[in-house]
């Protein structure tokens, strides 16, 4: 059988003197390359006189295969916030994080003497609660006009999150968590 080729031209053919050149990604739908299994996507740069071959893994740049992710900026931190402006003893809503370690941040600030709890769960469906959920980190922040604190570096993965704040009190305390990751 033919080696059957799908050629999907991705660069530009430049016309000079000397023979023209393209970026082609072959798909080869047969079995009868050696070197590359069934099915195998492959890059090739076509000339009208040889081609190099490069696999996939040639293409891709700042993968992260621990957090499989693709990382495009050298490891840049990103963020959600799981509660903000929280001011009274509640539940906050469940929050998808990305999979890999990650650090959850606390502050609550205020006029005075300000404390607040927080309570961060994890659980596998976003209706998680206090009692579905397992505990991961708990905060305890006392002081006055700014406290805040991390919980140690998550290594654990949860499908959902949820923050559970309690014993808030002071003049207009306000709590935030953070996940950095």
């Amino acid at each position: 059988m033919k080696r059957l080729y799908w050629v999907l031209l991705v660069g530009l053919v430049f016309l000079t003197p000397g023979p023209a050149s393209a970026t082609c990604i072959l798909y080869d739908g047969s079995d009868t390359l050696a070197d590359e299994p069934t099915g195998a996507i492959v890059q090739e740069t076509c000339t009208t006189t040889r081609a190099t071959r490069m696999t996939l893994a040639n293409l891709l740049s700042g993968e992260d295969q621990t957090n499989n992710l693709l990382m495009t900026s050298g490891g840049a931190v990103r963020s959600t916030t799981m509660a903000s402006a929280v001011t009274t003893d509640t539940t906050s809503a469940a929050v998808a994080l990305p999979t890999g370690s990650k650090t959850i941040y606390g502050s609550v600030t205020g006029t005075g003497s300000i404390t607040q709890t927080q309570k961060i769960y994890g659980g596998i469906t976003s209706g998680v609660t206090s009692t579905t959920g397992i505990l991961l980190c708990t905060l305890t922040l006392s002081g006055t006009t700014a406290v805040y604190d991390a919980c140690p570096v998550m290594t654990a993965n949860f499908l959902f999150y949820i923050v559970v704040t309690s014993s808030t009190s002071g003049t207009s305390a306000s709590g935030t968590v953070t996940a950095m990751y």
